[in-house]
C-alpha cells in the first residue's frame, strides 16, 4: 500500500514556515539556499575578508578557492584564518607545509601553531600570483583538519601543499587571507555544506 503524504509548506517547532512547496515541485527553504561568499582585493588593505559570521554552525565542509592573489612587499606569507563567532582566531594553527618541483620537496615543520594561519610557508614574495583552494573538514567537535594546495603562475614547476589541524572554542562562523602587506591583486570565494 503506497502512502501520499500532501503539503505545501513544511514548518519548524515554533510553527513558522521552514519549508515551502510549490505545485510543481519545487522546495523552497525560509532562510534560502546561500552557501557562499565572495571577495576581491582592496589596494589598501591587507586583508581578503570572505565573510566574518555568514558561514552557520552546520557546514562541515568549507571550502576557499583563490585566484591571482599578489601583495606589495616580500616576506609575507599568505595567511589563512578562521573565525568564530565574528572574531578571527590567531592561534594553534598546527601544520606542515611543502612545495616541490620535479627535482626537490622542500618541508616547513608549522606544527607549534604559532603562524597566525595557515599558509603555504616559504612562499612570500611580491612576485608570487597565488590561485588554489584551502578546505576545512569538520572533524569533531570544533576541531577540523586542514588542507591546501596552490600553483603559481610565476613558477609554474612548483606545487604548495599544506595540511594541519584547528582546534577552535565553536564552530567556523567566517574564513578570511591575510598578509604582512597590502594586496595588489587577487579574488577569492568560500562555499559551504
Amino acid at each position: 500500500m503506497a502512502s501520499i503524504l500532501n503539503v505545501d509548506q513544511i514548518k519548524n517547532a515554533a510553527g513558522t514556515s521552514a519549508l515551502t512547496i510549490d505545485s510543481s515541485g519545487v522546495v523552497t527553504p525560509s532562510a534560502g539556499f546561500a552557501n557562499s561568499a565572495t571577495a576581491t582585493f582592496s589596494s589598501n588593505s591587507n586583508t581578503i575578508l570572505l565573510t566574518s559570521n555568514g558561514i552557520p554552525s552546520w557546514a562541515n565542509e568549507i571550502t576557499l578557492s583563490f585566484r591571482g592573489v599578489s601583495w606589495t612587499a616580500n616576506s609575507n606569507n599568505l595567511l589563512f584564518r578562521a573565525y568564530v563567532g565574528g572574531n578571527v582566531v590567531t592561534t594553534n594553527y598546527v601544520y606542515t607545509s611543502h612545495y616541490n618541483t620535479t627535482n626537490s620537496i622542500t618541508v616547513s615543520d608549522r606544527t607549534a601553531g604559532n603562524d597566525g594561519g595557515f599558509s603555504f610557508y616559504g612562499w612570500n614574495a611580491a612576485s608570487n600570483e597565488m590561485n588554489g583552494t584551502v578546505t576545512f573538514n569538520h572533524v569533531q567537535n570544533y576541531t577540523y583538519i586542514v588542507n591546501g594546495f596552490s600553483t603559481t603562475h610565476t613558477a609554474g614547476d612548483y606545487l604548495n601543499r599544506f595540511s594541519g589541524t584547528i582546534t577552535l572554542s565553536g564552530p567556523i562562523s567566517g574564513i578570511d587571507m591575510t598578509n604582512g602587506s597590502n594586496f595588489d591583486a587577487g579574488t577569492a570565494r568560500v562555499i559551504w555544506r
